[in-house]
């Protein structure tokens, strides 16, 4: 990881987006990481397009404004495909922006379609409800955040306060799906 991390998540108001942003900050913190999780303002709409966004850095985080070149962009729902405007040009720490997308799309469509020829795109078809976890799981692994032994340890933690506990196992076995199934270019 570098010294600074920025993703914006992209999905539906009310669907979990911003706990996806909130528990990814927790299990991270837990590391020792210095974070931030945060909401998109726009429509609060139950469905409406939302974004939240987290800060991921090494040493404390003094910045607090919006995010404007992230590292890393994450599409939850594939139906707000059409709507995001998918930016090819280079993030606040020079590099191309990766995307991370909730698809059954190919990466090599997703790369041609959006044309976003030197950007990383990593699919993964997940038809459930709530994503978040298997993509999650993707940004940590694609960023080298943390081991994904850690993350599971720590995502037990952090869920075992919210959920019961054959919820909690559910979740865990996510991450093992999601890591076989992602697709990247």
């Amino acid at each position: 990881m570098g010294k600074n991390v920025t993703i914006k998540w992209h999905g539906k108001a009310d669907r979990g987006l911003m706990d996806a942003a909130s528990t990814l900050a927790v299990v991270l913190a837990a590391e020792g990481k210095y974070v931030q999780a945060f909401p998109g303002f726009g429509f609060k709409t139950c469905g409406a397009p939302a974004t939240a966004f987290n800060r991921v850095s090494q040493s404390p985080i003094k910045l607090h404004s919006f995010v404007e070149k992230p590292d890393v962009e994450v599409v939850a729902d594939p139906g707000l495909l059409k709507y995001i405007d998918f930016i090819p040009d280079s993030t606040e720490n020079g590099e191309n922006t990766s995307y991370i997308i909730n698809t059954s799309l190919t990466p090599e469509f997703i790369k041609e379609k959006f044309n976003l020829m030197g950007n990383k795109i990593f699919t993964l078809d997940i038809p459930s409800v709530s994503p978040h976890i298997a993509l999650m799981t993707v940004v940590i692994n694609h960023l080298e955040l943390l081991p994904i032994e850690n993350f599971k340890e720590r995502l037990k933690k952090t869920l075992s306060d919210k959920l019961d506990n054959e919820s909690v196992m559910e979740s865990i076995l996510i991450i093992d799906r999601a890591l076989n199934e992602v697709q990247g270019i």
